[in-house]
């Protein structure tokens, strides 16, 4: 286990606001564990510690005397630090973490000093008294827990009212009897009576807070729900669509917030589930998809919108590419579920999208537009739909695209007309290394002059014609084991069943669905028979993203009309500078034993915040629409990567 940053700021703002802070109503503590004495020893001296520092603060506001204070100080700090010096000598395995001395000793120095500021120093018994209080209340929780990580099962003695833990704060504050309450009776106090309501509430967050720490995995320590809010202006968010690489390094758009419940722990792990409803000042989620303009909690609040109640995943998506242009609309289809490792900050998430793809005639804006709104996100319809069924009445702007001519979107301004296509595919991933591996199962390629190759992606040839990587994904088909690849009827009377020549399929053909595959449009070194495709891993090397170093080349201008394709500079009115880049490509190149890889990187949360980077490497069908599996290259590989900043919410 990896030692925690110290927290930094006030020590209670911070913990409060953090993922691993204690729920501060009376009673709510941890209810277990991990079974290890090193643990049990290190929970023990953080509260010893805390009961130090709390008793250097009352004397100096007994009698201020800066000298004798800092001395106290740091004699406490060394009983803190020799402890755990010992425990991290005697236990090289501790569940508690190796080499965390420092930081546990520096929250607690910061916990003493914000309560002193709660509590008041005004020279008197009150305070004084009101101030030993809390360092003794904290070292008993703390003692509590100590006991349940020394006991068989872990667990805490948290029974009502005579349990450790009860025993513990009613000596706090009972109404008469605990020691808050007996302070306030002396009537010198800073701040009158106990303020047990407070100075409760900000001990519980910081003992949850290194209890956790200590130990992710105890009973309690998990948050309640996690958003995942995509971070577009990270240079790793990207989205690579199809294989012939026209449609790669797509910039994504703010504002995508996903919100899911934590279900339950394992080890440090948090599970979760969702989606659920995001949290107002984020984007409004869940919508009709009849009209996504009108918010929802139930299908009955679609009734006169049209369809059903949903959860969607980021405002509407501009997307242009050598001067093709779409917009794409993200429904979330089915459940979200995944797990947070709450040390190392650790995603996986399982993902599925259903995409829907609109075309328009305006490169420069593929999507309507939100214009206007001052604030994104703030639930007030401050700005005016630019285009779209409900061009010229108010809406909310959700999120903003990287390339500034397409402006704000918003679910507020739908298009009115169905879509050009609408897929659904798995964009399920983790901040682990993500891949596509080739292997001899792999479908061949179908594109002409490439059936030596394999490519990643197909669809199997049975009536649904589902995405497949090998034969094993296929069922059954026409009596037969059903073939990744494979030739079906599209249409007419025997629509879907398995075929070998058009004769079979009355009124219709025996083909595939989409772009005859191929693995990249990469140009073939014909000098050197054993090179077929020249896709190279370019600058920055191993970032798994590849270029066709012999072509073809593709123009576009420069930033901020990126969205332009050009041949010359004539092409771009505003920069007069058009920019000839070799096309895009997965590094796979047909090759067997190749991948396509994502590669997502872990953030350990600090306050209950990360930002890990999610990877995902999937196959994407093909589309009803042929004009989008001409552009993209579908059926093919979908990767995306996304910077995401992770808040983890009491």
């Amino acid at each position: 286990m990896t030692s925690a940053k110290p927290l930094l700021g006030t020590i209670v703002a911070a913990l409060v606001a953090s993922c691993l802070a204690m729920p501060s109503e009376a009673g709510a503590y941890l209810t277990s564990f991990t079974v290890d004495k090193c643990l049990a020893g290190k929970l023990k001296n953080v509260g010893k510690a805390t009961t130090a520092y709390m008793e250097c603060h009352a004397e100096n506001t007994a009698k201020p005397d800066q000298a004798r204070f800092d001395a106290c100080l740091t004699k406490a700090s060394s009983k803190l630090t020799g402890a755990f010096g010992k425990l991290d000598g005697k236990y090289p395995s501790c569940t508690g973490g190796l080499g965390n001395a420092a930081a546990r000793a520096a929250d607690v120095a910061a916990y003493a000093t914000a309560a002193n500021g709660d509590v008041g120093n005004t020279p008197g018994k009150c305070d004084v008294a009101k101030q030993k209080c809390l360092g003794k209340y904290v070292a008993a929780i703390m003692g509590c827990y100590a006991r349940g990580a020394s006991r068989t099962g872990g667990l805490v003695d948290n029974a009502s009212p005579k349990g450790c833990t009860a025993k513990a704060r009613a000596k706090l504050a009972d109404g008469a009897r605990g020691c808050l309450d007996k302070a306030a009776a002396r009537g010198d106090c800073s701040n009158a009576g106990s303020r047990e309501a407070p100075l409760a509430a900000a001990a519980d967050a910081f003992i949850g807070a290194q209890a956790c720490l200590l130990d992710a995995s105890a009973g309690g320590c998990c948050p309640s729900t996690i958003e995942f809010a995509p971070d577009a202006g990270d240079p790793l968010s990207a989205f690579d669509w199809g294989w012939n690489g026209i449609a790669h390094d797509l910039p994504l758009v703010t504002g995508g917030t996903l919100t899911v419940a934590v279900t339950g722990a394992g080890g440090n792990d948090c599970s979760f589930a969702g989606p659920v409803a995001n949290r107002p000042g984020t984007m409004a989620n869940r919508r009709c998809t009849g009209d996504t303009a009108t918010q929802c909690a139930s299908d009955g609040d679609c009734t006169f919108a049209g369809g059903t109640c949903e959860f969607f995943w980021g405002p509407p998506q501009p997307i242009a590419a050598s001067g093709i242009s779409g917009c794409l609309i993200n429904q979330i289809a089915g459940p979200v579920s995944g797990s947070v490792d709450l040390i190392t900050g650790a995603v996986t998430r399982s993902l599925v999208i259903r995409q829907s793809i609109y075309g328009e005639p305006w490169t420069d804006q593929p999507c309507p537009t939100c214009v206007g709104d001052a604030a994104v996100n703030d639930g007030v319809p401050g700005g005016t739909c630019w285009g779209g069924a409900r061009n010229g009445l108010a809406c909310d702007a959700q999120g903003v695209s990287p390339i500034s001519v397409f402006g704000a979107t918003s679910l507020d301004c739908p298009f009115g007309f169905s879509p050009m296509s609408t897929v659904s595919f798995d964009l399920s991933g983790s901040t682990g290394t993500e891949s596509l591996t080739l292997s001899a199962a792999s479908p061949s390629c179908t594109a002409s002059g490439y059936s030596g190759f394999k490519c990643a992606c197909q669809t199997c040839n049975n009536p649904s014609g589902e995405l497949c990587e090998t034969d094993a994904d296929c069922p059954m088909s026409g009596g037969n084991p059903g073939v990744c690849g494979g030739l079906r009827c599209l249409a007419g009377a025997n629509a879907g069943a398995p075929c070998a020549r058009d004769s079979e399929c009355p009124g219709s053909t025996c083909s595939r669905r989409g772009e005859p595959t191929r693995p990249n449009l990469c140009m073939d070194d014909t000098t050197t028979p054993e090179i077929e495709s020249e896709c190279v891993d370019t600058a920055p090397v191993g970032d798994h993203h590849g270029t066709c170093a012999l072509g073809p080349f593709f123009g576009h201008c420069a930033p901020p009309e990126e969205y332009l394709a050009c041949l010359d500079a004539s092409d771009c009115p505003q920069t007069a500078t058009c920019l000839t880049e070799p096309a895009s490509c997965f590094l796979d190149n047909g090759e067997v034993g190749n991948s396509i890889i994502g590669e997502g990187i872990a953030d350990p949360p600090v306050a209950g915040t990360a930002l890990p980077t999610i990877a995902s490497v999937s196959c994407y069908p093909p589309a009803p629409a042929a004009a989008v599996n001409s552009f993209a290259g579908l059926p093919g590989p979908a990767r995306l990567t996304v910077t995401e900043t992770m808040k983890l919410i009491p």
